[in-house]
């Protein structure tokens, strides 16, 4: 039987907490070990997984003819295109945009654009 996060040992801290007891009758309660080093942003997930796994599935969304897939690397491919058309478009404050999407990878079965 294969372990998965919540019953591997290595991957939670173990069940442990100080209470502290305020005067008012509240209490604050805290772990006694510290956290592991953690990325600040999802965008530091993207980066390292595009550049140590590019061709590992990141997404997959069930389409009429089975999964539609989408790497480490096309996803870092894809996010950095729209970024990067973002930038140009000048948005500041002043100028500020609103995007509306759907909850599907739908709109990213774009075929990635080649420049000649």
């Amino acid at each position: 039987m294969s372990l998965d996060f919540f019953t591997d040992p290595k991957m939670l801290a173990p069940a442990r907490t100080i209470r502290t007891d305020l005067r008012d009758g509240a209490f604050v309660l805290r772990s006694p070990d510290w956290l592991r080093r953690y990325d600040r942003c999802v965008g530091e997930w993207l980066e390292r997984w595009a550049a140590e796994t590019p061709n590992a599935d990141a997404f997959a969304e069930p389409v009429a003819c089975g999964r539609f897939m989408l790497s480490w690397g096309a996803l870092r491919r894809r996010v950095g295109a729209v970024a990067q058309a973002l930038l140009n478009l000048g948005l500041s404050a002043e100028r500020p945009i609103v995007i509306l999407s759907d909850n599907s990878l739908g709109s990213w079965r774009i075929p990635a654009h080649r420049s000649t």
